[in-house]
């Protein structure tokens, strides 16, 4: 869609809060950049959330997962040139045996 196109895009330019990406893509050339007749207006943040929550329906580990297989399959990049783990982990509540001293930061 267009306005992932736009999120894309304007990681590669440095990345804007999603709230401010409709000014960035006011000072970008949309119309060169995604297609024709792209009103930066219609990359609002509403916009962007009901994308996001779709890429979220869709699985995004697997959406990412197919874009860079696509990447690598078009472009013929070597696979050094990929890093992506989609992998994710959430942990949360209390640890009431958890010590500090048991506590080691390393390197690797």
């Amino acid at each position: 869609s267009d306005a992932v196109q736009a999120i894309i895009y304007n990681l590669f330019d440095g990345r804007q809060a999603l709230v401010h990406l409709e000014h960035w893509a006011q000072e970008v050339d949309c119309e060169k950049l995604i297609r024709p007749d792209l009103h930066p207006s219609w990359l609002n943040d509403d916009a962007l959330a009901r994308h996001l929550d779709r890429l979220y329906e869709a699985g995004i580990h697997n959406v990412i997962s197919t874009c860079l297989i696509h990447i690598y399959r078009k472009e013929g990049l070597s696979l050094r040139a990929f890093h992506a783990d989609t992998t994710d982990k959430t942990v949360y509540g209390a640890y009431e045996s958890a010590s500090l001293e048991a506590l080691q930061i390393t390197h690797g």
